[in-house]
């Protein structure tokens, strides 16, 4: 029974790191995203780039959001 018990613990444990790690990655796209639109206002990118960097990070936060469904 303990070792059950330690077990089902590690495993709970090793999946909230896990979510932990999903939404830091989350936070981080978030962030490139703003940054990212920082970098257009300044005019340190172009358009052009700052659509093709936002389509991709779009992409990215959609995926990692579905896996916290």
């Amino acid at each position: 029974m303990k070792i059950l018990i330690i077990t089902i613990a590690t495993l709970l444990n090793n999946y909230n790191h896990q979510q932990w790690e999903l939404y830091q990655a989350i936070a981080d796209v978030e962030d490139y995203i703003e940054w990212t639109n920082e970098d257009l206002f300044q005019g340190n990118i172009t358009e052009e780039e700052h659509e093709v960097k936002i389509e991709n990070y779009e992409i990215t936060l959609k995926r990692l959001k579905e896996c916290t469904n």
